[in-house]
């Protein structure tokens, strides 16, 4: 079975009807028989807020920043 790696950017899932929108490109990679993996990143500016929160926990949060990024 084929592998298909599929990335949507922030802006990709910002909103219900993103998501669906998203949602039913990975279905239809499944109905032609992919295997799927998707990677989705944080919607709008996300990221900088958890990392911002990341700050407010550890005073070193490198490792949470690179997960972020």
């Amino acid at each position: 079975m084929k592998l298909v790696v599929m990335k949507f950017g922030g802006s990709s899932v910002a909103d219900a009807a993103k998501i669906k929108h998203v949602a039913g490109r990975v279905i239809q990679k499944k109905k032609e028989g992919y295997r799927v993996v998707v990677v989705v990143s944080a919607p709008g500016d996300m990221t900088d807020d958890l990392i911002e929160m990341a700050e407010a926990v550890t005073r070193s949060p490198a490792r949470a920043r690179w997960i972020c990024s």
